[in-house]
């Protein structure tokens, strides 16, 4: 009985055993799916890390090979480079997501873009750019009627003769309230003379003013004007940042125009802007395409950031010289 009892059991319980079995194997062929689909997760997103931190890396090794002897785009490099690493550090960090990862992708490639504009302010020569038409910048010196004096920079852009077509900001010749200075000068870049000059005219409306002086001979001018200018695109500003007050004994020594580097962060019809990297006191220095063209005057600092500076577009400063062309006239 007790037989007859087991096999009957056997016999009814042999296919919950089959289905016993078949569970086991399933669940374990399922794990290894998991683990399978597990690992190969893993492996994308080490190689998504391993693609990111090479592109950082890259970043990076183009940041440091990058020489600045201006101070202000020297300090923007190294807080690109502090970012990157701090970007680095997040990539490389062990518990990062897929979605996390995602997400540093898209800010590596913001950063990119943002530092190529950096890098490519990095690479231009601003005295390269600015050789050909340095000698027509000058220091312009006005005296106004309460005995104020205000000093910047101006250029050269037209020669006739001995008479000499000098642009600069209108700020630097009308006062507060428009009223004109009673005595204006202009020394030339690398001269220890000053040569009187008068206002010829003003912009309506943009900070450009038109001055001529007579010099026996003439003097330089700038290679031309362009409007070919996007955002992004180095430019040179070429100048005297601090007008008289930093130029010591000019009389003797002769005065000497500096160079900085900048990054056209905006272009309107009426306004150009130019991240200067800590480039201030600037009015009236023209603004250099690689190519040597001017396009711009720089008319003051922003209300965004102190290192902002904003200018007078080429187009503006044609239409004060009455000409649609960027030939200003003859050169020496």
């Amino acid at each position: 009985t007790t037989e007859r009892i087991r096999v009957e059991v056997s016999r009814q319980t042999r296919p919950w055993k089959w289905l016993a079995i078949g569970a086991v194997v399933l669940a374990a062929v399922a794990g290894g799916l998991v683990a399978w689909q597990s690992f190969q997760v893993r492996q994308e997103l080490e190689q998504e890390r391993i693609v990111l931190l090479a592109r950082v890396d890259a970043l990076l090794s183009r940041l440091d090979r990058s020489q600045a002897p201006i101070a202000g785009l020297k300090t923007a490099l190294s807080n690109a480079r502090h970012g990157v690493d701090s970007l680095k550090n997040l990539i490389t960090a062990h518990s990062v997501s897929a979605a996390r990862l995602d997400t540093l992708a898209t800010t590596l490639i913001a950063e990119t873009d943002r530092h190529e504009a950096l890098l490519n302010a990095a690479a231009l020569d601003p005295v390269a750019a600015a050789r050909a038409s340095s000698r027509a910048v000058a220091v312009i010196v006005a005296e106004f009627g309460n005995g104020r004096v205000a000093s910047g920079t101006g250029f050269a852009v037209r020669r006739q003769g001995d008479t000499v077509w000098v642009v600069t900001a209108r700020h630097l010749v009308r006062d507060s309230l428009g009223t004109p200075a009673v005595r204006l000068a202009v020394i030339f870049n690398g001269s220890g003379q000053a040569f009187r000059a008068r206002t010829q005219r003003v912009h309506d409306s943009a900070d450009v003013a038109l001055i001529t002086v007579w010099i026996r001979g003439g003097a330089p001018v700038v290679a031309g004007l362009s409007d070919s200018v996007k955002i992004g695109d180095p430019v040179a500003i070429t100048g005297f940042p601090f007008g008289l007050d930093s130029l010591g004994d000019w009389r003797t020594n002769g005065t000497a125009a500096t160079s900085a580097t900048g990054t056209v962060t905006e272009l309107r019809p009426d306004l150009l802007g130019v991240d200067g990297y800590g480039t201030h006191g600037s009015s009236g220095s023209p603004i250099f395409a690689k190519n040597g063209a001017v396009v711009g005057l720089v008319s003051g600092g922003g209300r965004a950031a102190t290192q902002r500076l904003v200018a007078v577009p080429a187009r503006q400063i044609r239409a004060i010289l009455g000409t649609r062309h960027s030939g200003l006239g003859t050169r020496r």
